[in-house]
C-alpha cells in the first residue's frame, strides 16, 4: 500500500518536532543579558547557569564545579538561592531519544517520575545550551528520601536517571531560586532565548524522513549487508532505518518489509551474539584450565622444593630439627 499524502504530511509533522517522541522542556529556556543565569519560563524558576564553584566568565563557565556531601550542598544556598527539589532538578533532563526508563516515585504526594534516558541518547542528558560545562555525573537534590534518611536524591546527567546516593558522599551542586518577577518583569530581563536541544535532533529527522520509505529501505538493506548507510557524515544501522519506516510510514509497503527485516536482523544479531558468548566462555574455560595447570605445576615444584629442605633439616639434625621441617613445610602452605 503507497503512503498517502495526509500520512506523508504526518510523518514529516512528526519530523518537525510535533509528534517525535522527544523530551524538551515544554518552554525555551531564557538568559539574562550577563549570560549567567537561565529562566524557565514553563516553571518559572531562575538557575544559575554553573554548577557551584564554576564561574561565568562572560561565555561559558570556568574552572571545575565543586563536590560537596549533601549537608555541605544545603550550606551552599543564601540570599533565595537554594539546592532544588527533585522533581525541579528532574525537570532539567534531556533525553535526546525521547526515550525514558520506568518511573521512579519519590515519595513526595506528585506523581513518579521519568527514571532515565533509554535508547541511542547523548550524555550529559541536559541542554547544554542553557547550561555550559557541565559534567555528566550526579548532582543533589534539596527533598528528602523517604524510608532512609541515610540517603539522599540525586540526577545522574551522564544517563538521566534519578537516583539515591549515600548522602555523605561528594557530588556536585546546581542552585535555583524562584523568580521574583511577574511573567513580563522576566521576559524582558530574560529576553536572550537559549536555542532548543532539539532543534539539531529534528533537522536530523526531517532529512531522513524526506527521502520516503523506499529510500530508507534501500539504505536499510545497504547496512544489513555490511556496507556503510551513511547519511551527512552519520552512520545509521539497519536496524534504526527499519525501524524509522515501521514508526513513520506504517501504511507503507515497505513496513511490512521492513518489519520482516527488522526481525531477520534481530535473529542474525542474538545468533552473532550466542556465538561470540560460547567463544568467550571456551576462552575464559581455557584461561582457567591454564591457570589452574600453572597453580599445579607450581605447587608440585614446591612440595620437591620441601623434600629438599627437609633432607637438609634432617642432616642438621639436632633439637632444632622439627622446627625447621615446620618451616619447610610452611612455605607450601
Amino acid at each position: 500500500m503507497k503512503t498517502t499524502i495526509k500520512q506523508w504530511l504526518l510523518a514529516m509533522t512528526c519530523a518537525l518536532g510535533a509528534c517525535l517522541p522527544l523530551s524538551s522542556q515544554a518552554e525555551p529556556y531564557f538568559t539574562n543579558r550577563e549570560g549567567n543565569l537561565i529562566w524557565d519560563k514553563a516553571t518559572n524558576l531562575v538557575w544559575q547557569r554553573c554548577s557551584v564553584g564554576q564561574t561565568w566568565d562572560g561565555k561559558t563557565c570556568a574552572s571545575e564545579a565543586k563536590m560537596f556531601t549533601l549537608d555541605e550542598a544545603q550550606k551552599q544556598a543564601g540570599n533565595g538561592w537554594r539546592v532544588p527539589t527533585i522533581r525541579e532538578l528532574a525537570s532539567l533532563i534531556y533525553c535526546s531519544s525521547g526515550q525514558t526508563r520506568e518511573k521512579n516515585d519519590p515519595k513526595d504526594g506528585g506523581p513518579a517520575i521519568a527514571k532515565g534516558c533509554d535508547d541511542d541518547y547523548s550524555s550529559p542528558t541536559i541542554n547544554t545550551k542553557a547550561f555550559l560545562a557541565v559534567s555528566d555525573s550526579d548532582f543533589w537534590a534539596s527533598s528528602p528520601y523517604v524510608g532512609d534518611s541515610y540517603f539522599g536524591w540525586v540526577v545522574d546527567f551522564l544517563n538521566g536517571r534519578v537516583d539515591n546516593r549515600n548522602r555523605d558522599i561528594d557530588k556536585r551542586v546546581r542552585l535555583v531560586r524562584a523568580s521574583q518577577l511577574s511573567g513580563s518583569e522576566a521576559a524582558s530581563a530574560f529576553s536572550i532565548k537559549i536555542p532548543d536541544a532539539r532543534e539539531g535532533v529534528i533537522a536530523e529527522m526531517k532529512n531522513l524522513l524526506a527521502r520516503g520509505p523506499q529510500a530508507l529501505y534501500m539504505l536499510a538493506g545497504q547496512a544489513q549487508r555490511g556496507k556503510n548507510a551513511e547519511i551527512n557524515g552519520k552512520t545509521y544501522s539497519a536496524a534504526k532505518l527499519y525501524e524509522l519506516i515501521i514508526q513513520y510510514f506504517p501504511q507503507s509497503e515497505f513496513a511490512v518489509k521492513a518489519s520482516d527485516q527488522l526481525t531477520a536482523v534481530d535473529r542474525t544479531e542474538r545468533q552473532t551474539n550466542a556465538v561470540r558468548d560460547a567463544a568467550a566462555a571456551q576462552r575464559d574455560a581455557a584461561a582457567a584450565q591454564r591457570d589452574a595447570d600453572r597453580n599445579a605445576s607450581n605447587r608440585s615444584l614446591c612440595f620437591s622444593e620441601v623434600r629438599r629442605c627437609e633432607a637438609r633439616c634432617r642432616e642438621w639434625g639436632g633439637i632444632s630439627e622439627n622446627s625447621c621441617i615446620r618451616e619447610c613445610q610452611r612455605s607450601c602452605d
